[in-house]
């Protein structure tokens, strides 16, 4: 698959996986759904979707279910599930999460992760979203999706490297190319 997909392309795509594959439907039978990430952003640079779930009590079971209906329905690959309520990581958001591949991503494949979180943590990360979208240009839009399609393969991506440092380079930083952004976090560029 080639580095630099298209925003658009991409978002296509991932509109016939959310309504043909059922997936919107099936998750909005158990609480409101926000499609977030660079889905909502207009910045999707690599095939990966962020589902944000309202699911009233983070009722485990309930989730549990939904999980079980997504996978009969896509046929994951590769499934991962964590319960960051009952066991929290610094970092991560007060919720109940899925993981699923849909393919290997370096051909083609799709990363698709499902938080339903906790309402005070819903609120606050859909209103940093929406701070983020209002100060995006199509400059510094284009400047992103520029950086983004060269290091979402890189090994340190989602690792050391994510997409908030882009995001903060671009907007905080001015920086508009990929070796500014290699100076922006104080790295010489990998070889």
């Amino acid at each position: 698959m080639s580095k630099e997909m298209s925003d658009a392309r991409l978002r296509a795509e991932a509109d016939r996986i959310l309504e043909e594959k059922g997936i919107r439907s099936i998750v909005s039978r158990y609480g409101n759904v926000h499609v977030c990430g660079s889905y909502a952003l207009r910045l999707m640079a690599w095939r990966d979707l962020d589902i944000y779930l309202d699911l009233p009590g983070l009722d485990e079971k309930v989730f549990q279910a939904l999980g079980a209906e997504l996978a009969s329905a896509l046929t994951p690959t590769r499934v991962s599930y964590h319960n960051r309520v009952t066991d929290p990581v610094p970092g991560e958001p007060l919720g109940l999460y899925y993981g699923l591949r849909l393919g290997d991503l370096a051909s083609g494949g799709w990363k698709i992760d499902l938080w339903a979180l906790e309402p005070a943590d819903l609120t606050e990360r859909i209103g940093r979203e929406e701070r983020l979208a209002a100060r995006l240009t199509d400059t510094t839009r284009e400047s992103i999706l520029a950086i983004k399609g060269r290091l979402w393969t890189h090994p340190e991506y989602r690792k050391s490297i994510t997409s908030q440092d882009i995001y903060r380079a671009v907007l905080d930083g001015g920086v508009s190319d990929l070796d500014g952004f290699w100076a922006f976090l104080g790295r010489a560029p990998d070889p």
